[in-house]
């Protein structure tokens, strides 16, 4: 009988069609197929649900048909897991029914008959969904694939990449290729959009962000297009339901599943977090449960979900149990208020401020990030040698100024945030700047956003404030006029020494395109940053009242009877200011919460963690590397990257825990950090 191979309907080809962002992977299966390359092995295509790894081994079974090689596909849900049912159904594929026979002798018939296959065409094996076959895995790997021909290829497509005994042997080793199956980029989405009838740029840049590249979700979001319900085709398909219900499905009990939802409202945690935002023990066995499924990821400070996996499991939440989901959110708010409060006097709070500004932020600050791009940018502190890098930026802006409409929607309230700018008013800030005299004040007040290939796209000037900036910043034309308001006292009180600035002052924060929520949403990360420093933080941006409330929703507060005329020499244009220093930093985040109709009551040792926390080393009899621990734990980090940060061994950092514990009279870290932050 003619092998089976497996028929191919125009329906097929029609549906690989509409296959984009993968030519390297598929451009490599073609030289196998066109024998560019040796040897078969095997590939390991890995990658989270619905990112495309069964498309990709459709493609493969198409591109295989054409060549007249053989191809085998399996899908694990399509036979019991044994060796025996597997041998039957590849049986199946290539000769119809299998003959009665043991498992050894099957075995031996089908390798038999791949082996004659082998002989003049290729041979591909596909296994899809790998993940749910992990009990034959020993056996392919000990009693099947090692006989299979040399030049045979075999595809395992699952969530996870192939670990533990395959990388054991270094012969399993040299034959495993590696191929993650990732997102789609911006490009290959537009590609899949305008092959499905899509074509409009506005659009295509709201189903690009609301997928964030994910094949399936964008192909949902797509099929919205369609949808009778009107209300679907303007707000997009609600895909929470699919794509969580997808990814569900490696969550197997209710308790796992409580903290992959408490897990989906922190964009990283670690064990301590999740437990102080579920107010229990969260065991080490459960959360080594948590971080195995494929949609956990580690991250720079413990783990994160995977993002389109959080903003479903987000979504389901919100929708289903939202008085859980608010308790949640007001829990994370919380802890990095808190947070702030405690370290702000001996450490830098940049990166807790601005993840608490992801649960305080009004619906403009949410729709600036949600569209923002996820490519890298970073700010370069200006040089000798970028001053004119800066100086061209700044021409070039003032070169090509137009009127700019900046209309961004909340993915959440679905409220829309619009900006209208002339010309002239989106250059106000940089139309008369001398760059190289601010840097010459003091090296630090300039910075350049750079693209990863290096372009300027946005400049910022934040000149701190201190004996060495203040007099000569009286002279300028927009931060003059605030200086003359201060009583002398206040003033005298910002000529602090150059090493510890009493503030900053935003003289301008410019982009190159002020409709690229991806430039805002990294300049209001740099604006971030400087927040809850325990000083001023003081700007006077376009006099336009859409302006005005961005700032006001981040917490800024109008400066009374101050004002300039300089942008366009006729309009009083106001100051806004955050004042952190002393009582201030607790009286800004309860205001910011309290925006966000969040009560927060901080604990009067978060309030004034210097004091209270030298009393508490004191009171515990805590060593000088026993408080260095216990700083390093309440900051959220794992008994490892304490370690590392203490370069001393695991084992080390294990007996100061032990002996932490012992001495604050709690069980656990959980305890601690609760007594640390003034929660017990």
């Amino acid at each position: 009988m003619k092998p089976l191979l497996g028929k191919i309907s125009a329906f097929d080809v029609r549906e690989c069609q509409f296959v984009v962002g993968r030519q390297q992977e598929i451009a490599l299966f073609s030289r196998f197929l066109d024998n560019r390359m040796s040897g078969g092995g095997i590939w390991n295509l890995y990658g989270t649900g619905g990112v495309g790894k069964s498309t990709l081994l459709q493609v493969y079974r198409l591109l295989a048909h054409q060549q007249g090689a053989c191809y085998l596909l399996l899908d694990s849900r399509d036979f019991s897991h044994t060796g025996h049912d597997l041998l039957k159904a590849l049986y199946m594929q290539m000769k119809g029914v299998p003959p009665e026979s043991d498992p050894q002798s099957l075995l031996e018939i089908v390798l038999d008959e791949i082996q004659e296959l082998a002989r003049d065409r290729k041979v591909i094996l596909a296994l899809d969904t790998f993940e749910e076959m992990s009990g034959l895995e020993a056996w392919l790997r000990d009693r099947f694939f090692k006989w299979l021909p040399e030049q045979m290829l075999v595809l395992i497509a699952g969530r996870q990449p192939l670990k533990g005994p395959w990388l054991h042997s270094p012969v399993w080793r040299e034959r495993i290729v590696r191929m993650p199956v990732e997102h789609l980029n911006r490009e290959a989405a537009f590609d899949y959009l305008r092959r499905c009838g899509v074509t409009e740029e506005e659009r295509m840049v709201r189903m690009w962000h609301h997928s964030m590249g994910h094949p399936l979700a964008l192909s949902l979001t797509v099929a919205t297009q369609w949808a009778p319900d009107q209300t679907l085709r303007e707000d997009g398909m609600n895909w929470f339901d699919d794509i969580a219900a997808l990814w569900l499905k490696e969550v197997p009990h209710k308790d796992l599943r409580r903290i992959v939802e408490a897990a989906s409202v922190l964009r990283q945690f670690n064990q301590e977090m999740l437990s102080y935002l579920l107010e229990e023990d969260i065991n080490a066995s459960l959360f080594e449960s948590l971080t195995a499924l494929s949609f956990v990821q580690p991250s720079e400070r413990g783990w994160k979900m995977h993002d389109v996996m959080r903003e479903a499991t987000c979504g389901l939440l919100r929708e289903r149990m939202p008085k859980l989901y608010r308790s949640l959110m007001e829990r994370c708010a919380f802890y990095y208020a808190e947070a702030i409060l405690h370290k702000s006097r001996k450490a830098d709070v940049s990166w807790e401020v601005v993840e608490l500004f992801y649960y305080v932020e009004d619906y403009s600050l949410r729709a600036m990030k949600h569209m923002a791009a996820r490519e890298k940018y970073y700010w370069e502190p200006l040089t000798d040698s970028t001053i004119m890098d800066a100086e061209a930026y700044v021409r070039d802006r003032l070169r090509t100024r137009k009127s700019t409409s900046l209309k961004k929607i909340d993915p959440e309230s679905g409220l829309e945030i619009q900006i209208d700018l002339s010309a002239q008013e989106s250059t106000y800030m940089i139309q008369d700047i001398d760059l190289a005299a601010f840097y010459k004040m003091d090296s630090r007040s300039v910075q350049l956003l750079r693209s990863e290939e290096g372009q300027a796209v946005a400049i910022a000037v934040l000149v701190p404030l201190h004996s060495g900036t203040i007099p000569r910043l009286s002279h300028d034309p927009v931060f003059g006029p605030f200086l003359a308001n201060l009583a002398p006292s206040d003033r005298k009180a910002l000529e602090t020494p150059p090493d510890r600035p009493a503030g900053w002052f935003i003289r301008s924060l410019d982009y190159g395109d002020p409709t690229d929520p991806t430039y805002i949403a990294e300049g209001m990360k740099l604006t971030n940053a400087y927040m809850c420093s325990r000083g001023i933080l003081v700007i006077s941006p376009q006099p336009v009242e859409a302006v005005k409330q961005v700032f006001l929703s981040l917490g800024f507060e109008q400066v009374p009877g101050a004002s300039h005329c300089h942008y366009d020499g006729t309009t009083p244009t106001p100051y806004f200011i955050i004042d952190t220093r002393e009582d201030g930093l607790r009286d800004f985040l309860v205001r910011l919460l309290s925006q966000s109709g969040m009560n927060w009551s901080p604990s009067e040792e978060a309030s004034s963690p210097k004091s209270g926390q030298e009393s508490r080393w004191t009171s515990w009899n805590l060593t000088a590397r026993e408080q260095q621990v216990a700083e390093l734990v309440v900051e959220g980090h794992s008994n490892p990257e304490i370690a590392h940060r203490l370069q001393v061994s695991e084992m080390t950092v294990k007996k100061h825990m032990s002996g932490i514990l012992g001495k604050a009279g709690v069980k656990n870290r959980v305890q601690l950090i609760r007594r640390i932050i003034g929660q017990a």
